[in-house]
């Protein structure tokens, strides 16, 4: 590893990164969305029939599926159901990576503060202010998750030869690949992700199954944040997956495993799945706590704040070693392995 970008990215790190939802797979981060996303497709989907599903197109395909699988421990026989399996990873990581690395910070803060696509990840958009605000990050989460199941149909109904988009694909240790993805599961991955985030980015019911408060990061990162305007901060300990969370990563399991078969059952099935998980429950305000959820305490555990702001300062450089010694390790590993990805 050359000393100036080492140095740089260094440098970088040093300023408070922007947090993500529920994690995706890097050398860096747990892998909560393809977790989540694969248990729901073992109990929704690996035993059905896989006609509809084309084999992976092309060598690169088979080989990341077979990637994925071994990466994740997961067991698919079936060609079909392999190709069913990466699409629906490469989805589910979409909205959090676009095809890049996490480590180009630049691209990936510009995904994660767009003001417009704020949606995509369950979270406030920056007009969705006070109790109202809510209602309407619920509801355009809710038109975002729909929109993209009603286009998991259309892509369906078209001729299999049309039924694939060139995507972008980092991996770990290789680089940036490109391959055919299989639009109908993309889509599907990507309504998953936002489903998914819906658990980490908002104060939910005893149950899970309703929302009653909507967490924010576009503001969170600025210098205006208000908290009675804008709503709690999106908070990097509810991203996790593990130890205090695993109680909410069960329930949103469950919901993911009901998305898709609600996708294969239709339309109708569609919004009977989303009010059964996305419903909103009234009353629960930053007065009384929102309704005494032991889950606000979780969330004010680590804030997200601005990238330079001060307050982050003094926590900066022990916070940092960890990250430090990752990456000592894996310009390690990238000289020891090499080409290890073209092996297999």
């Amino acid at each position: 590893m050359r000393p100036t970008p080492f140095i740089a990215m260094l440098a970088s790190l040093l300023i408070a990164g922007p947090a993500t939802a529920y994690t995706v797979a890097t050398g860096f981060s747990e892998a909560c969305h393809e977790r989540i996303t694969l248990a729901a497709w073992s109990r929704a989907l690996a035993e059905r029939p896989s006609g509809l599903i084309p084999p992976p197109p092309g060598n690169t395909a088979e080989l990341l599926s077979a990637h994925v699988l071994r990466e994740h421990q997961v067991s698919a026989y079936d060609e079909r159901q392999r190709n069913l399996v990466l699409n629906l990873v490469l989805g589910v990581q979409a909205p959090d990576t676009h095809g890049h690395s996490v480590l180009e910070l630049e691209n990936t803060r510009t995904i994660h503060a767009d003001p417009g696509d704020q949606y995509a990840h369950a979270l406030r958009a920056p007009e969705d202010d006070g109790p109202e605000g809510d209602r309407a990050a619920i509801a355009g989460t809710r038109a975002h998750i729909k929109g993209l199941l009603e286009q998991f149909r259309a892509e369906l109904e078209k001729p299999r030869d049309e039924q694939f988009i060139r995507t972008r694909h980092y991996l770990d240790y290789y680089g940036m690949i490109e391959l055919e993805a299989w639009t109908p599961a993309f889509y599907l991955g990507e309504a998953l992700h936002a489903l998914q985030d819906s658990f980490s980015h908002s104060i939910r019911s005893d149950d899970f199954r309703r929302i009653r408060h909507v967490l924010n990061y576009g503001d969170a990162i600025s210098s205006h944040f208000d908290e009675h305007r804008d709503g709690l901060r999106h908070s990097s300990s509810l991203d996790t997956c593990g130890d205090d969370t695993v109680p909410m990563v069960h329930a949103a399991t469950e919901a993911s495993a009901d998305l898709l078969l609600a996708a294969m059952a239709g339309s109708g099935q569609v919004d009977a799945m989303l009010d059964r998980w996305m419903g909103y429950e009234e009353g629960c305000t930053l007065a009384n706590d929102y309704c005494q959820s032991p889950w606000t305490a979780v969330a004010r555990k680590e804030p997200t704040k601005p990238y330079l702001g001060c307050t982050a300062a003094p926590d900066a450089v022990p916070q940092i070693l960890p990250w430090l010694l990752t990456l000592l390790c894996l310009g390690w590993r990238r000289r020891a392995r090499g080409s290890g990805w073209r092996q297999r």
